[in-house]
């Protein structure tokens, strides 16, 4: 959600029922935010490119071409809500604050559905880690398990997103009066307990990492190590998942729990310093708004890191030899190779 553009619409105006207004000019850090957006979309767009070149089933690259839809959806929408400020006199007041906030709904709703989709790759790959056999034997994450996962996920961050631009709406137009920023303070805590839970399940999976790879360690024969045959691949995913975690945190978890603090203080108190409005709306905001951004489009560079052969954009790609941990693997001898 980008609130960084948020003044009051009057000094007396009480602060804990006053809708924000928008201002109609966009700052230095407001055009850097719209290029890391631009450069994002394209990224994802390419990662998107990349990964549908995989033929065979993968739950965790289905779990990526998701995220990088979700991602250039949340950073269309970001730009969008700029642009409309940008031309902002092209618009009457009530045209621009319908189509301002509705679009700050579809926002949330990218910046909701990214962080809950980084938390499913989270818990896929903790499943991989923890249950290989069954992964390998297609009886986990299989094609319609996942599928299903990210609909209930769809309708999830559907569910709670749409009550803001609604609220926000019938507030503007003056038909409720509900306490304004303890609706804002309660999304972004909600984001926040959602990147929680990332934190959890990354701690898990490092744990369960650090303990399959000892104990494969000690299975392993000679003619394996000697290969490097073995769980190289399985590493590279799981850091990869690990990093796009650590961003998430970021981006989400101490700026969220921060700003949720900062509007809770201003709805429960009725005068406010000029000095906490500064740190929140010209510090504490911008830094949330650019993270969230970066946070979205710095995917392509871990694959391009750590998977060598998504480099190649074309179909001949064979990504199949980079990620098997987790495929779906139709002959037992690649089964086989794949464990090893």
């Amino acid at each position: 959600m980008d609130v960084s553009l948020a003044v009051f619409t009057g000094v007396n105006r009480d602060a804990a029922t006053g809708l924000p207004y928008h201002r109609t000019q966009l700052r230095a850090i407001d055009y850097v935010i719209l290029t890391v957006s631009c450069l994002g979309i394209v990224g994802n767009v390419v990662s998107l490119v990349v990964w549908n070149t995989h033929t065979t089933y993968n739950s965790v690259i289905f779990l990526f071409k998701y995220l990088a839809v979700v991602d250039i959806q949340h950073l269309v929408s970001s730009s969008c809500c700029r642009i409309i400020i940008l031309f902002r006199r092209y618009f009457s007041d009530h045209t621009y604050f319908t189509v301002l906030f509705t679009v700050y709904g579809t926002e949330f709703l990218g910046q909701s559905l990214s962080v809950h989709v980084t938390l499913l790759i989270a818990v896929c790959r903790f499943i991989v880690v923890s249950r290989p056999i069954e992964v390998y034997n297609g009886t986990l994450l299989t094609r319609c398990q996942v599928i299903v996962a990210c609909v209930a996920l769809s309708f999830w961050c559907l569910l709670i997103t749409i009550p803001f631009p609604v609220i926000t709406l019938l507030v503007f137009n003056d038909k409720l009066k509900v306490p304004y920023f303890l609706i804002v303070a309660i999304l972004f805590l909600g984001t926040s307990v959602a990147t929680l839970l990332i934190v959890i399940f990354n701690i898990f999976l490092l744990k369960k990492l650090h303990y399959s790879l000892a104990l494969r360690s000690l299975t392993l024969s000679a003619q394996d190590s000697i290969s490097g045959s073995g769980p190289g691949r399985g590493r590279r995913v799981t850091v990869v998942v690990v990093l796009m975690s650590v961003c998430t945190i970021l981006a989400y978890l101490i700026n969220g729990t921060s700003l949720a603090l900062a509007f809770t203080y201003f709805h429960y108190t009725e005068k406010q310093s000029r000095s906490a409005y500064y740190i929140v709306f010209d510090v504490l905001i911008p830094t949330y708004e650019f993270l969230e951004a970066l946070n979205s489009s710095i995917n392509i560079i871990f694959y391009l890191a750590f998977f060598h052969n998504f480099r190649k954009v074309f179909p001949t790609a064979r990504i199949t030899e980079e990620i098997t941990e987790s495929s779906t693997v139709k002959k037992k001898t690649d089964e086989k190779k794949s464990i090893g």
